[in-house]
């Protein structure tokens, strides 16, 4: 294999991480897809290394085993050469019924489970990646959070308590390693129309949050994997450790 730039999709078996695996696939850049169901990474690999003439490699992990992530990166590495850019979409499975449970109605197993999967399974493979970026003296780590965690809401609490995690880790890794020339963005993600956001609504509540943003509409997982390859350029060479907020206009500062 080539010494291209490689990056690791977590969360690449659909949404979001598909759409941007395809995105820096698109551009030229070889990527290793992570996700639990290697019988769809199986197929969006095929369907990548057809349209794009990159190097793919799928691997089941579950971000939630120590080991398992140790063992995901070391492969990467050995099979591609490098790692460039980390971003880590996987999460807990969103479920409508914890989404609108307040505070007081929650268990706290269930926050850490979320906790386990939303802030420490991006941790893990930030940890084992680091590393692999310092000694290359190169890095981009993009980790996902979403807008309650800034504008704060009456519903998500337990995701909100993990994905607010997130930004502190981010700015942690841009005061850290920016010496070696590693660079950390959180992206806020307002209303993507994925599957599994979009779907579970009834045609009100869809409606509803298109009237709460600026641009009256929902974003596409295409929009938010453009941003991230850009946050990876060499464009943004000069900006780390901020949180871009990607709502459509619903949180203005």
């Amino acid at each position: 294999m080539n010494e291209k730039r490689v990056a690791i999709i977590s969360g690449a078996s659909k949404g979001l991480g598909r759409s941007t695996a395809y995105e820096f696939a698109r551009s030229g850049i070889n990527v290793c897809l992570l996700a639990r169901s290697y019988k769809r990474l199986k197929v969006i690999s095929s369907d990548i290394s057809k349209k794009f003439k990159v190097n793919v490699l799928p691997i089941k992990v579950d971000i939630t085993k120590g080991e398992e992530v140790k063992n995901a990166v070391n492969v990467a590495l050995k099979e591609l050469k490098r790692i460039d850019y980390l971003i880590n979409f996987a999460g807990f499975p969103f479920d409508l019924n914890i989404w609108k449970k307040k505070i007081h109605e929650l268990d706290e197993d269930v926050i850490l489970k979320i906790y386990n999967v939303d802030f420490l399974g991006s941790f893990r493979l930030v940890k084992e990646c680091i590393p692999i970026m310092m000694k290359q003296n190169f890095g981009v780590i993009v980790n996902i959070s979403s807008i309650p965690t800034l504008s704060g809401d009456i519903e998500g609490a337990a995701y909100t308590f993990a994905k607010s995690s997130l930004i502190s880790l981010t700015k942690n890794i841009a005061r850290t390693y920016g010496i070696y020339n590693i660079r950390a963005y959180t992206v806020a993600l307002g209303s993507i129309a994925t599957p599994t956001t979009y779907n579970p609504l009834s045609k009100e509540e869809r409606k509803k949050l298109a009237e709460e943003t600026s641009l009256k509409r929902w974003g596409k997982p295409e929009e938010i994997a453009k941003l991230i390859y850009c946050l990876c350029s060499e464009g943004f060479s000069f900006v780390t450790g901020q949180t871009i907020i990607a709502d459509g206009g619903v949180v203005i500062y």
